[in-house]
C-alpha cells in the first residue's frame, strides 16, 4: 500500500476543500450506515396500558449496490429487518399484505433536515454540503476529516477519499463503514421484478401516449 501523503501533514495546513465535496457512489459499493449512541426504549410494567409502541427508529442500514439496483436492509431498535430495493428513482418495498409495491421518488427533494439513512441515490446526510458550510479540518476516527456545519447539522468526510465518515441532523448521528464491493450482480428478487416490470410498462405507455397526444412532438 502506497504511504498516504496527508499523514505527514499538519491538520493546519491541509488546504481546504474544492467540488465535489463527497466522492461520488461507485458503480459497485458496499456500505453500512449505523446510529451512534441510541437511547434504550422506555420501560414499561407489561400492562396492557403500559406496553410501549414498537420502537422504529432506524439504527443500521446496510446497502449494496452493483449499476442501477441497489438493496437497503433495514434493521430497527425492535428488532425487525427489512429490506428495501432502489432502481434509479424507484423504491420497491413489501407491504403488510406481502405485495411489492413501488414508489416514484423522482422530484422529492433531500433537505439538510432529512437524517434518512435509506436514500435512493447518493450516500445520506451529505447531500446539503456546501463549499461555504466548511469549517475546519479535524480528526474523526484517526481520519483527517473536512468539518461541515450548518445550524445543528454537521458532517465529516474523509480528506483523502472525500467519502463520508459520519453526519449528525438534529439529535440523530451516523457512522459509515465501508466494505469490500460485491463480488456479483445484484438480482432483483421475483416479487420484485414482477412489480417492477409493470411499473415500468405503466411508464412506457404514458410516454407513449402523451407523445401520441402531443402529435410525435
Amino acid at each position: 500500500m502506497v504511504a498516504s501523503t496527508i499523514w505527514a501533514q499538519d491538520l493546519k495546513d491541509i488546504p481546504p476543500p474544492t467540488p465535489p465535496l463527497v466522492a461520488p457512489v461507485p458503480e459497485n459499493a458496499d456500505w453500512v450506515v449505523t446510529l451512534l449512541r441510541p437511547k434504550a426504549a422506555p420501560k414499561t410494567d407489561g400492562s396492557p396500558a403500559a406496553t410501549a409502541p414498537a420502537d422504529r427508529r432506524i439504527i443500521e442500514v446496510r446497502s449494496t449496490k452493483t449499476g442501477r439496483y441497489k438493496r437497503d436492509r433495514i434493521s430497527t431498535a425492535d428488532g425487525v429487518t427489512e429490506e428495501r430495493w432502489f432502481v434509479d428513482m424507484l423504491l420497491l418495498w413489501p407491504t403488510a399484505t406481502g405485495e411489492v409495491a413501488v414508489t416514484d421518488l423522482s422530484g422529492i427533494p433531500f433537505t439538510a433536515e432529512d437524517s434518512n439513512p435509506s436514500v435512493p441515490q447518493g450516500f445520506p446526510g451529505v447531500a446539503w454540503l456546501r463549499p461555504e458550510y466548511f469549517d475546519k479540518v479535524v480528526l474523526f476516527e484517526k481520519r483527517p476529516s473536512y468539518h461541515y456545519v450548518h445550524g445543528d447539522t454537521e458532517a465529516w468526510i474523509d480528506v483523502e477519499t472525500r467519502l463520508p465518515l459520519a453526519y449528525k441532523i438534529s439529535n440523530a448521528a451516523f457512522q459509515f463503514k465501508f466494505n469490500p464491493p460485491p463480488a456479483g450482480p445484484l438480482t432483483l428478487p421475483a416479487a420484485y421484478q414482477k412489480s417492477l416490470a409493470i411499473c415500468e410498462k405503466a411508464a412506457a405507455y404514458r410516454k407513449k401516449l402523451l407523445k401520441d397526444l402531443s402529435g410525435g412532438r
